[in-house]
């Protein structure tokens, strides 16, 4: 029988992450999952207060971080407990997602699993508030042009023009955030390149050939490194269109930068650059390029 763990990385946001834990507990299929919530250095006591909170649960485990990590470095803590506890899939969520975890839920997953065990990351259909689809990230894997990229991502004039162009010349956050293949019409399950990363499930086969996320990068970009590390392994990414979650979105950066927008575009410009630099010297221009 699979073992389950969920990771939860929590930033500031209490509320939501107790919301998220709460909705898990009171689940059909509690019994059969371990929690991991690791707290990214919050700065308001609040992973403390989750510990207190949560302390007589056998199977929900407080991770205490001094500093904020980041997305990768926190989420890979999580899942190093999870291996340790002998978990065999590893669910990755954001603390701003409502999901039902039920039988069917984890039934369907393994399901998937055991017809090809070629699959690494699963990813469930993500809708926003707004009725927005997120799931598949990407579909296919596209073609990048590094031509464009080599200027902007390995030379000091491309990155000044990059942050002119997202912070001045269109100074709007919907403006640069990563380009997404929003499916306005369901999709069926399939294959596809990238999944979104706010809510990940990893399989046997993923640690079988890694321990984590890559941790070169702070936040954003995260999604497009873990489809290039599974497409470089010949592994798969499968959208599996049976389940269901919903997407709050940002509230960790919110909480944080909520007085302050410009301050919130800079940062995310800052992050995104620091992040898709590292990717395209990585993987696309490395020596480990295909």
């Amino acid at each position: 029988m699979y073992k389950f763990g969920i990771v939860i990385l929590h930033y500031l946001s209490l509320k939501e992450t107790v919301l998220l834990i709460d909705e898990i507990i009171n689940s059909e299929a509690f019994g059969k999952l371990n929690i991991y919530v690791v707290d990214n250095g919050s700065f308001n006591n609040s992973g403390k207060e989750l510990l207190k909170k949560y302390r007589n649960f056998k199977n929900i485990k407080i991770i205490l971080n001094d500093k904020n990590l980041g997305f990768a470095k926190g989420n890979n803590l999580g899942i190093a407990r999870a291996i340790k506890d002998r978990c065999d899939f590893v669910i990755c969520s954001n603390n701003d997602i409502e999901v039902k975890i039920t039988d069917k839920f984890l039934n369907k997953i393994i399901e998937v699993y055991e017809t090809d065990r070629n699959i690494a990351v699963v990813g469930p259909r993500i809708l926003t508030k707004s009725g927005e689809e997120q799931n598949p990230l990407l579909v296919n894997r596209p073609k990048f042009n590094t031509l464009k990229a080599r200027i902007i991502y390995t030379t000091k004039v491309g990155k000044i023009l990059y942050y002119l162009k997202n912070i001045y010349v269109f100074p709007f956050i919907s403006k640069i955030k990563r380009k997404r293949n929003i499916i306005k019409e369901n999709l069926s399950s399939g294959y596809v390149y990238a999944l979104h990363g706010s809510f990940l499930i990893f399989t046997p086969t993923f640690f079988k050939h890694f321990q984590g996320f890559d941790e070169g990068t702070f936040l954003y970009g995260e999604e497009i490194i873990l489809a290039e590390m599974l497409y470089r392994k010949n592994l798969k990414s499968y959208f599996l269109s049976d389940i269901e979650v919903l997407h709050k979105e940002d509230v960790s950066t919110d909480f944080f930068l909520k007085t302050f927008n410009k301050n919130k575009l800079k940062f995310i410009v800052k992050n995104n650059y620091r992040s898709f630099s590292y990717f395209y010297k990585k993987y696309i221009f490395g020596e480990h390029t295909k």
